[in-house]
C-alpha cells in the first residue's frame, strides 16, 4: 500500500506504474512519462513510497483497516472475490486502469488450482481436508 504523507510508520521507495490524466502530477522520483491515446492517460514510471511492515500479519491487518474506509464499503456486500475486486476497483483503489481484469486472471487461476486440487483428491478416494485447498 502507498505511504501518503499521514503515514508514520516505515516506508520503501518502490518502482510502479500509475496513471493519470495530465502530465503534471509529482511523484518523488519520475522515470519516465507515456501519453497513452487509447486509454486518454499518462502511464507514470515512476519510484514511490510504500508501507513497509514487519510482518505479513500486520500487512494484512493494515490493508483490512483501509479497506473499511466508506469509500470501499459497497464491496463488502458481495460474497464472492470477483465482484470484491470489481467494487474496490470501481471505488479507485488503484491507478491502473486494468487493476480488475489483472486481478481476476489471478482468482481465476486460483480457481483453476482449487478445483484440480479437488478432482485429484475426489479421484484419488482421499478425503480432503480444508487446509488442503487453496
Amino acid at each position: 500500500m502507498k505511504a501518503n504523507r499521514q503515514w508514520t510508520g516505515d516506508k520503501v521507495l518502490v518502482e510502479t506504474d500509475e496513471y493519470h490524466t495530465t502530465p503534471d502530477i509529482q511523484y518523488p522520483e519520475i522515470l519516465s512519462i507515456e501519453y497513452i491515446p487509447a486509454l486518454k492517460l499518462y502511464r507514470y514510471r515512476v519510484k514511490d513510497w510504500f508501507r513497509a511492515y514487519d510482518t505479513p500479519l500486520h500487512s494484512f491487518y493494515d490493508r483490512t483497516l483501509f479497506l473499511l474506509k466508506k469509500r470501499y464499503e459497497r464491496a463488502f456486500l458481495f460474497q464472492d472475490s470477483y465482484n470484491f475486486a470489481r467494487e474496490i476497483a470501481a471505488a479507485g483503489y488503484a491507478t491502473a486502469t486494468n487493476y480488475y481484469p489483472m486481478i481476476a486472471s489471478i482468482l481465476s487461476k486460483l480457481d483453476a488450482i482449487r478445483t484440480a486440487i479437488h478432482n485429484e483428491k475426489t479421484n484419488s478416494g482421499n478425503w480432503i481436508e480444508a487446509e488442503d485447498i487453496v
